[in-house]
């Protein structure tokens, strides 16, 4: 629903007004009811392509980063019983996460200094190919007071590639098998391409040219949806 919302703001003319209903499945995610008609929409979120090299497909990748360092940080309170605040940037794909939190918590206590003073080493220090293994970029660790929340986070740079034609019109075949089944209780059906912003494997740029591509499509009509404030209709 809240897809629909944002396409509401992006494309107020395109989205038709009506009573909005999730029928169970089998049917579209969204049903906007009318005097005059009912439209299906089906909504998919599109996402950067997978590294045939990461371990992970690019979606779960913020995922497991997040996990490793809840895991780490619990591990780290159990064993040494110091309250920190962590800062970790990962260089990409994560290792499994069993090693890695084991790694982790074993570092962030071997850089914590006694008299509480901040140990930092950046993403382009010199320091962090010596100091770091080799799936991190950089650590920040500081001791908090009694009063201070211990706080583990961290994340990854991620950069923002141009959505293609061939990466939308994959999305849109995966969905064409079900328009046949759908039309059984709608009138048309519309599918609803989301490009957001997060999480960060969601960040796609939509290019200029984008109004321009010609897509093979059973929907009755397209909407390609950008949380930067793009819309664009096929």
């Amino acid at each position: 629903m809240a897809w629909l919302d944002l396409a509401r703001v992006v494309m107020p003319e395109e989205i038709p007004k009506g009573i909005v209903e999730q029928p169970d499945p089998p049917a579209p995610d969204l049903v906007i009811r009318s005097s005059n008609t009912n439209i299906g929409i089906e909504v998919t979120q599109l996402f950067q392509r997978d590294d045939p090299a990461s371990r992970l497909p690019a979606r779960e990748i913020e995922a497991a980063q997040r996990n490793i360092l809840a895991e780490a940080r619990t591990l780290y309170e159990e064993t040494y019983g110091h309250r920190l605040f962590v800062n970790v940037s990962f260089n990409d794909t994560p290792p499994a996460k069993k090693p890695a939190v084991r790694e982790l918590a074993a570092l962030v206590e071997r850089h914590r200094t006694d008299s509480g003073a901040m140990f930092q080493v950046l993403a382009l220090d010199a320091r962090a190919r010596q100091l770091l293994p080799q799936w991190l970029q950089g650590l920040t660790i500081c001791t908090q007071k009694s009063d201070e929340p211990a706080r583990w986070i961290g994340g990854s740079v991620w950069r923002t590639p141009s959505l293609t034609q061939d990466l939308l019109q994959s999305a849109v075949s995966r969905k064409n098998k079900n328009v046949e089944g759908y039309l059984e209780c709608c009138d048309q059906v519309w599918l609803l391409v989301i490009c957001d912003l997060w999480p960060m494997a969601a960040s796609l740029a939509v290019p200029r040219n984008a109004h321009q591509w010609k897509l093979e499509s059973r929907f009755a009509r397209v909407l390609l949806v950008s949380r930067e404030g793009d819309g664009i209709r096929f």
